[in-house]
């Protein structure tokens, strides 16, 4: 009797200790595509300091799109009127001979 209680017992611990294991590396996975998505929009995105927040992509797209087709390939990441109208006034613009260079108020560039 006393053995089959200790092999359920040891059963038993080994279960929940596989069971931590697993939720350890789940959390680790969690937190690593975390890190990675963060690290993605850091390269693909700039805080310009705007009194709002909006983070802006660092670069323009190649193509000019229709409306219509801008609302399929970006949906929500189109800027709003009042976004476009806060990086008008609060950045420097200055043309170039590839167009123009956005300087935000954190004196950081846009392309």
């Amino acid at each position: 009797m006393w053995c089959s209680t200790c092999k359920e017992f040891e059963r038993r611990h080994e279960l929940e200790r596989q069971k931590r294991e697993r939720e350890e590396l789940a959390k680790q996975r969690a937190q690593q595509e975390k890190h990675e998505a963060e690290e993605l929009l850091k390269q693909q995105y700039v805080d310009l300091g705007l009194p709002s927040g909006t983070l802006w992509k660092k670069w323009n797209e190649d193509n000019l799109y229709e409306y219509q087709d801008a609302i399929k390939q970006f949906g929500n990441q189109i800027p709003t009127k009042k976004q476009w109208e806060e990086l008008m006034n609060s950045c420097q613009w200055t043309l170039t001979n590839n167009g123009y260079r956005v300087v935000g108020p954190m004196e950081i560039l846009l392309i």
